[in-house]
């Protein structure tokens, strides 16, 4: 289990906790367990996290528009897989910079293919969803960051927390192939330690910002879209 980096000791900070709480409750289940190629890793699975059912309830999908979507995500993400070759030869802060960009690339390839098949309630829901499942993914891609108007120190912590969530998840999806239960035992304090690393880093104007971007908040399922070996 990560450690905490930080807790919470003031009264401010215990609000900005509860806010952050509401702003995005689903994002330790959002950005998954690596499973990519080589010593380098994948926070998205190979199947699309919109395929649990749940989330085609939501957002009302018919068949027709699931195929569809399930269509351009498979052609994303085989791009994404391409993009990941030779990862393994930079050092840690380039190779961060560089997923930072490949996965920046994979989200916007997707938003461009899903306007033409969701409506516009469906795509106003979907964004939000979208932004939950990603996590620090979403508040560190440059639109979001302009949005939120973050600053270099927030983005440096926010590039701390994700570096070390992704690690966690590593070995958390690693000790899933082996020991289920443990895994989604140890996966409940993921969601706890993202709020509590959001209310430290965002302003509260920034964290209500944040809570309009990502909607309602959505348990997703731990795991979903991966294949243990």
């Amino acid at each position: 289990m990560r450690t905490l980096l930080l807790s919470f000791a003031t009264g401010l900070a215990m609000t900005m906790a509860a806010l952050a709480q509401q702003a995005q409750p689903g994002a330790g289940n959002q950005a998954q367990p690596p499973a990519g190629a080589g010593s380098s890793f994948m926070r998205y699975g190979q199947q699309p996290w919109f395929g649990e059912p749940g989330i085609r309830q939501q957002l009302k999908l018919t068949d027709d528009q699931f195929n569809r979507l399930n269509q351009a995500y498979g052609t994303a993400y085989s791009s994404l897989q391409n993009s990941m070759s030779g990862l393994g030869t930079l050092n840690e802060r380039d190779r961060q910079a560089r997923l930072q960009q490949n996965y920046g690339t994979f989200s916007r390839n997707l938003g461009t293919a899903y306007q033409d098949v969701l409506n516009a309630d469906q795509q106003a829901r979907f964004n939000q969803l979208w932004n939950q499942y990603r996590g620090y993914d979403s508040l560190l891609d440059p639109t979001t960051a302009q949005k939120l108007n973050l600053n270099e120190q927030q983005l440096q912590d926010l590039r701390k927390y994700d570096a070390a969530y992704q690690q966690r998840m590593q070995q958390l999806w690693t000790l899933y192939g082996t020991n289920k239960d443990m895994a989604l035992n140890a996966y409940k304090q993921v969601q706890p330690e993202f709020n509590q690393q959001l209310s430290r880093t965002l302003n509260p104007e920034q964290l209500r910002q944040w809570q309009q971007m990502s909607g309602d908040p959505y348990g997703f399922t731990p795991f979903y879209g991966y294949t243990t070996k």
